[in-house]
């Protein structure tokens, strides 16, 4: 009977066909790499920043890319307004100027069928995806329970701009899901121009005191929101501004580097085959 085992799980080893070892970037045929990255990602990462930092130096072409970071803001409050359960509608402010995103009072169904979808993922995949599933649902329930959920929403426009800019950024260096040849020089130019759009308001909020006295005079009897933090915090303007735009210069080589390990991020997900483009 041990022996019948044993056959068995010696035949089904030789059945399994081995995994095919990865790409050797010296190896002849292999496209270069420098730091890390190949001439591909290089190329799509000089082309969008060029046009990043030539671009919004034109006023008509700056009239027109402004629209795009405002849409992405105003979708980050939106955005975490339904993930705590206040319905949220963004919109651009043609009077005033910019966005404004507009919350609801806070919806018990919206809230249980957070609860609902992410219990019903926990069930459904067993093992890691369960663990980190139950904590974020934790993390989640203690944000509303404490009241921190306000201060995220107001975050959430920034915190958008951030995300965004890096996840194009990361497109373009990777090819991930890039399917025409300009998709990727496009995608780094709509990330880096995102994240310097953050470096810019950022830095001059911080050191400009006639934009701070602008800034804090609000829109509508609306506080801006890293007012609005500092009312929560005990931060004050010029520190979050400051702040803000230090994670958008840290996101581009967090980024990069994150990029120099995309093989290993798709096989940490589950992806038995690595992007074509890379």
């Amino acid at each position: 009977m041990i022996l019948a085992r044993a056959r068995r799980g010696t035949a089904a080893r030789e059945r399994t066909p081995p995994r095919p070892a990865p790409a050797d970037a010296t190896a002849p045929g292999a496209e270069p790499r420098w730091a890390g990255l190949p001439h591909a990602a290089w190329k799509a990462a000089a082309i969008g920043l060029g046009l990043a930092l030539l671009l919004p130096r034109f006023p008509f072409a700056h009239f027109l890319l402004t629209p795009l970071s405002t849409l992405v803001h105003e979708l980050g409050h939106a955005a975490f307004g339904w993930l705590f359960g206040h319905p949220s509608l963004p919109a651009f402010d043609f009077a005033g100027g910019g966005g404004l995103t507009t919350h609801g009072e806070r919806s018990s169904l919206i809230l249980l069928a957070w609860a609902a979808a992410a219990a019903g993922l926990a069930w459904a995949r067993p093992g890691r995806v369960r663990v980190v599933v139950s904590g974020v649902l934790g993390a989640w329930a203690l944000m509303i329970w404490r009241g921190w959920d306000e201060w995220l929403i107001v975050a959430g426009g920034h915190l958008f701009e951030l995300a965004f800019g890096a996840v194009f950024l990361y497109r373009g260096l990777t090819g991930w899901g890039a399917r025409a040849l300009l998709e990727r020089p496009l995608s780094c130019f709509v990330g880096f121009f995102l994240l310097f759009n953050v470096v810019a308001f950022g830095h001059g909020l911080a050191e400009s005191a006639g934009r701070r006295a602008v800034y804090q005079q609000g829109k509508a009897g609306i506080d801006h929101d890293l007012v609005t933090l500092s009312n929560y915090t005990w931060l004050r303007v010029p520190t979050l501004a400051g702040g803000l735009a230090g994670l958008a210069l840290l996101a581009i080589p967090v980024t990069a580097l994150a990029a120099t390990r995309h093989r290993r991020l798709l096989e940490a997900l589950g992806h038995d085959e690595a992007d074509d483009a890379d």
